[in-house]
């Protein structure tokens, strides 16, 4: 038989004599094209071609990924003049042959890389197909397995998996690799101590390779090499090097979360601690200002109504007529006494309402009767002879059920405050009307000077007010900070809309509790 392509791969053709008188099925394999470059007659045979041309024409595309790297790995790993001894499973026209393959290192032209390969097929395999498959399917799987002599911990074999992680020939008797070498003395100690009793072993091991560290979870149980019988330790080994990361990772999350609560609980119970003293102190201050107030007021009150008492006797000239003169003095003291009285009244409304003595107690009532109450206490209001209050009611509306002594207070008031910002010839509107969705809608309207937009939140403090307000009328800056608190108190809310120079709208939004 003539092997036309032989010149153009072979330039020493002496060299292809020697390998035509062997028996044993020798092949070149290409690693750069992937394809085989050379074989013997006994290799034209094991592949059932018909020809070198057609051998070296046969696609071996379809060769995965762990077979192309295990080629790589044997011309990378292997010394100069050594070899390499596995169990394959080929597929020489789709049929599989299980055969023990000594693979060498080897140069061909082009300085290529190649693979000198020789081939025993193993006759007695073939007759057990389960053997087969379970050695293709240790041999091809992603889990590292190994296998060592149980006396003397040596390696005997290892899958293609175990070798492209360690890159080590185990064929190679100057290779000395054994338990302790590749899992270190306690591990090995242990594993075997394990095995020699009949028992399995498994733990997470940092192992070391070539190339870096990693760890694998590692699982040894005894056995026997099916070739000569001694006793052996099957070693399985699966990478857990991201698993062990993620769980130091989390780990260390745990840590630092863990201190950071118990800083952030001692933080919190300390400023818990430093709230409840300051809530004690604002509780203390608080029932100590009440107390003053309360006094105080009931002190102040006594004198004031017979100051009151005694000026509208004088005012009224019941004692006899009075001089214009001291007539101006009785109106004065009058006033003054009355806006006094006014303010203690407030500081001791507001006094009941920090303190939750201010009790909402809600009936049903005509609204005919808040107004009358209204209609009643306007013409003593200082400023309503130079200005027009008008009331406006929806007609359907003509019952409320709230507090009547709450809401009258608000109502009084916030139309005095209108009145008293309301310039000549103005007017103030009070409106009351019922929205679906919203509840029951009380507006008092005046045509004052309006508050600027930045203290439209700042005049519901009590002792706010804006400046203008304070420069041209007396007050105290309670009035609206009352109302706010009782509609609060009342299950409503209270809201300020102001335009300058146009005026102020005041809006309670009441509960519309139909019963």
């Amino acid at each position: 038989m003539s092997y036309p392509l032989a010149n153009y791969h072979f330039r020493d053709r002496t060299r292809l004599d020697v390998f035509e008188l062997l028996r044993t099925p020798v092949w070149i394999f290409d690693i750069t094209n992937h394809a085989i470059w050379w074989g013997n007659r006994a290799a034209l045979d094991f592949w059932q071609a018909s020809s070198l041309d057609e051998l070296l024409a046969r696609d071996f595309s379809s060769d995965s990924d762990m077979v192309r790297n295990r080629l790589r790995q044997v011309v990378d790993s292997t010394p100069p003049g050594q070899h390499v001894t596995e169990a394959w499973t080929l597929y020489p026209h789709g049929n599989p042959a299980v055969v023990t393959l000594d693979m060498s290192p080897i140069r061909i032209e082009g300085n290529r890389d190649g693979v000198l390969i020789e081939g025993h097929v193993q006759l007695d395999m073939i007759r057990d197909p389960d053997a087969i498959r379970l050695l293709e399917a240790a041999r091809n799987t992603p889990m590292l397995v190994s296998t060592f002599g149980l006396v003397d911990g040596r390696i005997r074999t290892q899958n293609t998996a175990a070798a492209g992680v360690y890159g080590l020939n185990t064929s190679d008797p100057t290779n000395i690799v054994d338990l302790e070498s590749r899992y270190g003395n306690l591990v090995a100690a242990s594993l075997l101590e394990c095995c020699r009793n009949r028992r399995f072993f498994e733990c997470d091991a940092y192992v070391s390779s070539p190339t870096v560290g990693r760890w694998h979870h590692v699982d040894a149980r005894p056995g026997r090499d099916p070739v000569n019988g001694d006793l052996v330790v099957v070693v399985t080994e699966e990478d857990i090097t991201m698993q062990v990361a993620a769980w130091q990772q989390l780990e260390n999350m745990n840590r630092t979360l863990e201190t950071r609560v118990q800083s952030r609980t001692k933080e919190l119970v300390e400023i818990t601690q430093r709230a409840r003293e300051s809530q004690q102190k604002e509780i203390e201050a608080s029932r100590a200002k009440s107390n003053f107030l309360a006094n105080m007021s009931h002190e102040l009150r006594t004198p004031l109504n017979a100051i009151i008492g005694f000026s509208d006797l004088m005012r009224s000239a019941f004692f006899g007529p009075l001089e214009n003169r001291y007539q101006e003095y009785a109106d004065h003291i009058h006033r003054s006494a009355d806006y006094l009285l006014k303010l203690i009244n407030d500081l001791l409304d507001l006094s009941r309402i920090e303190a939750g003595k201010t009790r909402c107690e809600p009936a049903l009532f005509e609204l005919r009767q808040l107004l009358d109450e209204l209609t009643s206490f306007l013409p003593g209001q200082s400023g309503t002879d130079r200005c027009t209050v008008n009331i406006h009611v929806d007609p359907d509306l003509h019952q409320l059920y709230t507090d009547r002594r709450i809401l009258s207070q608000i109502l009084i008031n916030l139309i005095a405050n209108a009145i008293k910002f309301t310039p000549v010839a103005g007017h103030v509107d009070l409106l009351f009307k019922r929205e679906e969705g919203l509840g029951i809608i009380i507006e008092v309207k005046d045509t004052g000077a309006g508050i600027p937009p930045e203290d439209l939140d700042r005049v519901l403090h009590p002792y706010e007010q804006t400046d203008s307000a304070t420069i041209a009328n007396n007050g105290t800056g309670l009035g609206l900070s009352i109302v706010n608190r009782l509609s609060i108190l009342l299950g409503g809310r209270f809201e300020l809309e102001s335009e300058i120079e146009c005026g102020t709208t005041a809006r309670i939004t009441l509960p519309d509790d139909q019963r």
